[in-house]
């Protein structure tokens, strides 16, 4: 199986996963919006609950090469580390929103 398949295969069953979590109120859900063309993966969490608009960008995640680079996560439990669990190296997870001094700091992939 070539990276790409691999990872964009583990990447929405994660997604998934994340969208499946059973308490959230009425009014809120999450989508899982992809762009095939160019290896793009969202996961937006978004509704109303009263009058209030809830909309987040969850998880963010670009295939590149053989690389996952992880955009936007606002998760306790980080994606990257999720990543990792589902057997995909550190060394092919960037972490997108640190700058890339600061990756050459951590224990991820730095571009």
């Amino acid at each position: 199986m070539d990276y790409l398949k691999k990872h964009k295969e583990i990447v929405l069953d994660l997604f998934t996963e994340y969208a499946a979590y059973p308490y959230e109120p009425n009014g809120v859900s999450y989508q899982i919006i992809q762009d095939e063309v160019n290896h793009h993966y969202l996961l937006v969490r978004h509704g109303m609950i009263d009058y209030q608009r809830i909309y987040a960008v969850v998880y963010h995640v670009d295939l590149v090469g053989d690389k996952i680079w992880v955009q936007n996560d606002i998760t306790e439990e980080a994606i990257a580390n999720k990543l990792v669990d589902r057997g995909i190296s550190k060394a092919c997870v960037v972490i997108g929103y640190f700058s890339r001094k600061k990756r050459q700091l951590g224990e991820f992939a730095v571009d």
